[in-house]
């Protein structure tokens, strides 16, 4: 159970992001949205987002920023992390949502009739809630999943009702198809609780799935999209002074910039590289753009080529040799 106005760890089931993070700059407009939204929902009237960008944006961060304000407020703050590892379970974000609140419950949640009857279907998706059919997943269908669907919304309003909540999806791209359908019925079925929903997502990553595209679309008809791009050259500059020092020259700033084209992850892996370089020669690197490339980065990289052909790779590997810039019939000739 987590203190009033704490939010938990992010690397377990239902809890938030690490503690130790670069400073959170250049998403104003988005951060006030979702205050807005959080007024909103701690006045009764339930509210909707989905963060939508490509991995490194910040739509984790930013949650959790939008989560700490939440959780200062008195809100239960839960999380729910999708697992793109094809062995896991139906409704897993869920279920990590359903266990945390049931962690940090101050009273039994079988306390009436309608509570144990609601165990009853809810241990389908969390076991530990009572004896009834386990496992339903894609397979339920019909009158089933709408009564498993109408069973979580009913717990998620009971919740509410005690204390305001913050439920907080990642990487909805990965989500089941049963997870998202879930997600839609509560979108169109909860409007007058105080609850907050954020789902965050790669909208890359649907082109894969067109049923998981299908069903975020869907959402997105009602709730409030926020899509997240890079960052300016101002906050990258930020970003620079505040890890390096105030006495970071301007031209650092202009060229972490160019590397990294204002991707929140990217900037913060190169300027640990830079802090490590300093503190192995010395000093800065006199050419920040011939700096060996963070492992983190070439991790996500290598993470976004996987899914590609060879044939499709080696033609990127062509094309960045020739550099940043460069016209098809040269690369052609390649």
């Amino acid at each position: 159970m987590e203190p009033d106005g704490m939010v938990a760890n992010h690397n377990s089931p239902g809890t938030a992001a690490p503690a130790a993070s670069p400073p959170f700059v250049g998403r104003e407009h988005e951060l006030a949205a979702l205050a807005a939204g959080l007024d909103a929902a701690l006045g009764g009237r339930t509210q909707l987002f989905l963060l939508a960008g490509e991995p490194g944006i910040g739509k984790t961060r930013l949650a959790a920023e939008i989560g700490a304000a939440a959780a200062a407020r008195g809100a239960l703050v839960l999380w729910g992390r999708c697992c793109e590892d094809s062995g896991a379970p139906p409704f897993w974000p869920w279920a990590q949502i359903l266990r945390a609140r049931l962690e940090a419950s101050r009273a039994p949640l079988s306390g009436d009739a309608e509570a144990s009857a609601g165990n009853a279907l809810l241990a389908q998706i969390v076991p530990e809630l009572g004896d009834g059919p386990r496992g339903g997943g894609t397979t339920v269908q019909g009158e089933r999943r709408f009564e498993l669907f109408d069973a979580v919304v009913r717990r998620l309003r009971r919740a509410a009702a005690e204390r305001p909540l913050v439920l907080l999806l990642d990487d909805l791209h990965a989500a089941d198809l049963a997870s998202l359908l879930l997600l839609q019925f509560l979108a169109r079925h909860l409007d007058d609780a105080p609850l907050l929903v954020v789902g965050s997502y790669r909208p890359a990553d649907l082109e894969r799935s067109p049923e998981r595209a299908d069903a975020i679309a869907q959402v997105a008809r009602v709730a409030t999209r926020l899509p997240l791009t890079a960052l300016g050259e101002g906050a990258v500059a930020d970003l620079v002074g505040a890890t390096l020092g105030p006495a970071a020259a301007p031209q650092l700033a202009a060229a972490v910039f160019r590397v990294t084209e204002g991707n929140p992850f990217f900037v913060a892996e190169m300027l640990q590289l830079l802090l490590a370089e300093r503190a192995t020669r010395g000093a800065l690197p006199a050419d920040v753009a011939r700096t060996p490339l963070p492992h983190g980065v070439r991790a996500l990289l290598g993470e976004r080529l996987r899914p590609l052909t060879p044939e499709c790779r080696a033609l990127l590997e062509a094309a960045a040799v020739l550099g940043r810039d460069f016209d098809a019939g040269t690369l052609r000739a390649v």
